[in-house]
């Protein structure tokens, strides 16, 4: 997340995502940025604001347990690239997804890590199912909104049926069906191993 960013038409969407989740779910919102430069004093304020949310946490909290978050709460994850196989300063990783994933009802992803040449990479419907893939082996059940060419959110729990209600909340009151690309095969995902992702 950069500042040069914060206020553009995309954080405007992550508002009516969160604002439905929090609404419709009845949870609290908690904030992961993933700042990749300084947010201080009004744009702090602004992006907390602008996220509905509770609280602002950082990554070390949730990657050494040592927070006082109720695991019934939404984390939304916000980095300034996506999610990718290794971690960096702009990306999340699919262990640390793993681990995150743990210590909440839901976690919500902003993704646009994807490989614009299909030739190499195939299409961004195949590179989201992929990840998909990724995730159910690590034993959690996920969606995808894919709303245009660069922004798209994974939707991550270890409860199907979490998964179920996030999806009827969000279908017509944020975006059509067709833009929700489903886990294939969600009924064999397997819970993950204790310990997996740390």
């Amino acid at each position: 997340m950069k500042t040069e960013h914060l206020g553009d038409a995309y954080d405007f969407v992550k508002k009516d995502i969160l604002r439905t989740l929090k609404m419709g779910l009845n949870r609290k919102v908690y904030v992961l940025p993933m700042f990749t430069d300084t947010f201080e004093g009004e744009n702090l304020q602004f992006y907390r604001n602008l996220t509905s949310c509770d609280e602002i946490i950082e990554l070390n909290q949730l990657q050494s347990n040592q927070n006082s978050l109720s695991p019934n709460e939404i984390i939304f994850a916000d980095p300034d690239t996506g999610i990718h196989q290794e971690s960096s300063e702009k990306h999340i990783s699919f262990d640390q997804l793993t681990t995150i994933s743990g210590q909440c009802h839901l976690l919500v992803v902003y993704d646009q890590s994807f490989d614009r040449n299909e030739e190499t990479a195939g299409t961004k419907r195949n590179q989201i199912q992929g990840k998909l893939s990724a995730l159910s082996g690590r034993g959690l059940h996920a969606f995808y909104l894919n709303l245009n060419g660069s922004l798209t959110f994974a939707f991550i729990s270890r409860k199907k049926e979490v998964l179920d209600r996030a999806r009827c909340l969000l279908t017509y009151q944020v975006a059509l069906p067709s833009r929700l690309i489903p886990q294939e095969n969600s009924s064999q995902v397997e819970p993950p191993q204790q310990g997996l992702g740390k």
